[in-house]
């Protein structure tokens, strides 16, 4: 029998586990997966651990020890023990903006916006950390997917390096009067345009870098990075066989939060969040009008949740219409919208946002092997994807 010295060395290699982590106001979900060089991603765990009431609110963390006591009860359940987590922040005070600079290195160029965020760039927040990512021009250009990737070094000193903590922080527009479309639009055409490179700019409180800092302390989880969630989103659809082409959305639903995202040839290019109300319990309390038989049964028990289905689709529509007319981009038709996301009746959601918006909506399934005790259990994989797409980054790394 001939001796196959590549397969030998496959399988005493062992494999390297990596974890990803999310938070939400309502739970904290983990992801677990293991890769060996020449094999997919193995899925070894998947956790999602419920949050007490008020725990975190709006992003900001109000109870540290309920959130530190849940995410170590999340950790114990993990199989393989993953030794540093990659996460993202939740969006709500965090901010990304894209505008246009000079297209010069990025070592002049970050003197420039540091000049710009000091003086004139107004931001929802004080004391920000911040970082940028060039996505056009020619001048010592960074790769948008492998967004801000922090160093070793760095991460021996998070408590006091906090820019380097949030260098990767996913952002939305945090303030709630704030126009996310806004700056955008109001980039002068001061120089000719081959003199200019988009860049995206990402800023997050450095009191909330310093606070999950500190939970992840005392939780005894290395942190290896922060991310946007759009990229991790990204990377999860890069997973599936079919790639996306042209212009789409990409969104993920929870109960209270939707995160939005426009890509176009696989470049992000407007990322925010909204509102919605897909958590609200329905009222069951009986209807007195003698009349009511003649109701919309939509109306009754459901309302809720269709009107959550309807500002969440009059929101969509806002975005393409804004991307399309106000930026000029007339001839870009938006084909698909991928959704994932924790809310219940995702699959509701998806069939009304395709039928209001006349395009395709897919769920995000990450294409992975799932460890065996996984696939007796009942998961939906596009609960995670954010989480796995956290995990995928430190296998990239």
């Amino acid at each position: 029998m001939r001796f196959n010295i590549q397969r030998l060395r496959h399988w005493i290699t062992p494999a390297s586990s990596y974890l990803g982590i999310e938070f939400t106001d309502s739970a904290v979900k983990l992801t677990e997966l293991t890769i060996k060089k020449g094999a997919p991603p193995c899925i070894t765990s998947c956790v999602l651990e419920p949050l007490p009431k008020h725990a975190i609110q709006d992003g900001k963390i109000v109870e540290p020890q309920e959130v530190v006591r849940t995410l170590q009860t999340a950790k114990a359940r993990l199989s393989k023990r993953a030794n540093r987590a990659n996460i993202c922040l939740p969006s709500q005070n965090v901010m990304v903006r894209f505008m246009k600079f000079p297209d010069i290195p990025l070592k002049e160029l970050r003197q420039v916006i540091d000049f710009e965020i000091k003086h004139t760039i107004h931001l929802p927040f004080e004391d920000p950390v911040y970082d940028f990512v060039k996505l056009t021009g020619h001048n010592n250009q960074r790769s948008p997917v492998k967004l801000l990737k922090r160093e070793a070094a760095a991460t021996k000193q998070m408590t006091v390096a906090g820019r380097e903590a949030a260098a990767s922080a996913e952002g939305l527009f945090g303030s709630k009067n704030h126009d996310p479309f806004a700056d955008l639009d109001k980039q002068s055409q001061d120089k000719p345009e081959e003199e200019l490179c988009d860049v995206m700019l990402v800023a997050v409180p450095r009191a909330m870098v310093e606070e999950y800092m500190a939970l992840f302390k005392q939780a005894g989880i290395r942190l290896g990075s922060i991310e946007i969630k759009a990229m991790s989103l990204f990377r999860c659809l890069q997973t599936e066989r079919e790639q996306p082409q042209g212009t789409f959305l990409l969104i993920d639903v929870n109960e209270t939060i939707c995160d939005v995202n426009v890509f176009a040839d696989s470049q992000l290019k407007i990322s925010r969040n909204v509102q919605v109300a897909f958590g609200e319990e329905p009222s069951k309390e009986p209807q007195e009008d003698s009349f009511s038989w003649l109701s919309d049964p939509a109306d009754s028990g459901d309302s809720g949740f269709h009107h959550a289905c309807s500002e969440l689709a009059h929101e969509l529509e806002r975005l393409i219409n804004f991307y399309k007319y106000t930026l000029n981009n007339r001839n870009e038709e938006f084909l698909v919208l991928y959704i994932a996301g924790d809310v219940k009746r995702l699959d509701e959601i998806a069939e009304y946002l395709q039928n209001r918006l006349s395009l395709k909506a897919a769920k995000l399934i990450v294409q992975a092997d799932w460890d065996r005790p996984l696939r007796s259990i009942k998961l939906a994989p596009e609960a995670f994807a954010a989480s796995i797409g956290l995990a995928l980054r430190g296998a990239d790394a």
